[in-house]
Order: structure tokens, then sequence, then C-alpha cells
């Protein structure tokens, strides 16, 4: 039997764009949702959202945001990683 790997990182994205008050945190949970991925997303500042993803695929998530629709627009998207402070069960929305 092939053991589950348990992730070591975890990867943070700064959305910045129209991103706060046009459901950009709704849109995102329901996409990390529907691709399996754990972790939260919050609003940082008066432009820019934080996701943190400590489980699935960040690239299929960021496709998925940069073709959603306006008045949701994404400028820019800066990603680090960083070691695993914490599992998450499911992607949840922090406020």
């Amino acid at each position: 039997m092939i053991g589950h790997k348990q992730p070591s990182i975890e990867i943070h994205l700064i959305v910045r764009g129209a991103v706060q008050g046009v459901f950009f945190r709704a849109a995102t949970k329901r996409h990390a949702d529907s691709l399996g991925i754990k972790g939260y997303v919050r609003n940082i500042e008066s432009d820019a959202v934080e996701i943190c993803i400590t489980s699935g695929d960040a690239e299929q998530l960021i496709a998925l945001l940069k073709d959603e629709s306006p008045p949701i627009r994404i400028d820019s998207i800066e990603k680090t990683t960083q070691p695993l402070s914490k599992l998450f069960p499911s992607f949840d929305i922090h406020h």
C-alpha cells in the first residue's frame, strides 16, 4: 500500500485588485472546495486578500480565480511558501 504524504509547506497568495466587496472570498472558497484544497482566505489590506493553502493545487485555484468575471479583477498575485504551521481540515473564510 502506498502511504499518503503529508504536506510540509504552506503556500500564501497575496491577491491585489478589485478583490474586496465583490464576493471574491466566496468565489475562492467555492473553487477551493471543488478542488479539494485546504486552508483559508481573508481580507488583509484595502485592496488585498490573502489565500493560505495547506493542501491542494495552488496553480489550479489561481487559474480559476483569474477566469472570474467582473466586478472581480486581479491585478497581481504574489506567491510565497513557508514551513507548514497548521493543517486545516477544510477551506474556510476568515473574517
